[in-house]
């Protein structure tokens, strides 16, 4: 038995994709374009690998050429796909051919075997693949947020000490995703967490740093448009109105004792009146500041 038809054995036990070339086997389970994708991006030598996999159209046709694997079995094999195989010089094997590749409910023709339609160039058909995948996931998942309420830290007592690293890998990932909803208010992480936000993706070779702006934004769904975040000083304001509001709360609550509890009230009115106008003053900030 050669390497592809082991391959196709190992296909049998319920495997998506799977690669042998003669010593180890790479076995995927996701659907659709995703193992191929996974496999191109991990930019590992698989030349020497055949390939089984349950279906191969002509998306799937051009990721095998540029992974620059020679031999494919697919048990449904798109009649569009063999010229791809053949012009890549990619041996091929098959249980059924199809004219077309249908999309996972069945209504209608595979988008990603749209989106290669006309393309007969990998690297283009590659570009192509990913910025279609961008566009179904923001269309599908548009109010998909990233809160910054707990991002990871190096201290865990102290939660203004972000890992800073860590968190912009993962700001990094959500823009280049393609989405741009961050949940945040600048209180969070001590006042820190929109200024990690903020940062702009540190790899320029994320498609993100090509396509999305240089700052992060905010996304308000049901307005249908963008704000970008706000990092005016209002960290100091903030401390300003608490400060204000634990006097108030002091004098206020002391006043009031002593109220209750002194014969001559003098000074006790005087406790209360110095809180009124420290919660005055905190009301001022709030309405003229923002």
């Amino acid at each position: 038995m050669n390497n592809i038809e082991k391959a196709k054995e190992r296909l049998k036990n319920g495997a998506s994709l799977v690669l042998y070339d003669g010593k180890e086997f790479i076995e995927e389970n996701d659907k659709g374009l995703s193992p191929l994708l996974k496999l191109l991006s991990e930019k590992n030598d698989l030349s020497r690998f055949c390939a089984a996999d349950k279906i191969i159209g002509k998306a799937a046709a051009m990721l095998f050429a540029l992974l620059k694997i020679k031999n494919v079995y697919g048990e449904v094999l798109s009649s569009k796909a063999i010229p791809i195989l053949e012009k890549y010089g990619i041996k091929y094997s098959f249980g059924t051919v199809t004219d077309s590749i249908k999309n996972r409910y069945g209504t209608g023709i595979c988008p990603m075997e749209q989106t290669v339609e006309g393309i007969d160039d990998a690297d283009t058909a590659l570009k192509a693949i990913k910025e279609k995948i961008k566009t179904m996931r923001m269309n599908n998942m548009k109010k998909l947020g990233f809160g910054l309420m707990r991002l990871p830290v190096l201290d865990s007592n102290d939660p203004s000490k972000i890992d800073i690293p860590q968190a912009e890998k993962m700001v990094d990932k959500f823009l280049e995703r393609g989405f741009t909803y961050f949940d945040t208010a600048y209180m969070y992480h001590d006042f820190k967490s929109e200024e990690t936000a903020k940062t702009q993706p540190q790899s320029e070779s994320h498609e993100a740093s090509q396509t999305q702006p240089q700052t992060s934004y905010a996304v308000r769904p049901n307005r249908r448009h963008h704000r970008r975040l706000e990092y005016a000083d209002k960290s100091n304001m903030l401390v300003a109105r608490n400060w204000l509001n634990i006097g108030f709360m002091l004098f206020a609550i002391v006043g009031v004792i002593l109220w209750t509890q002194m014969d001559d009230r003098t000074i006790a009115n005087v406790l209360l009146i110095i809180g009124v106008v420290l919660k005055i003053a905190e009301v001022c900030i709030r309405l003229f500041k923002k």
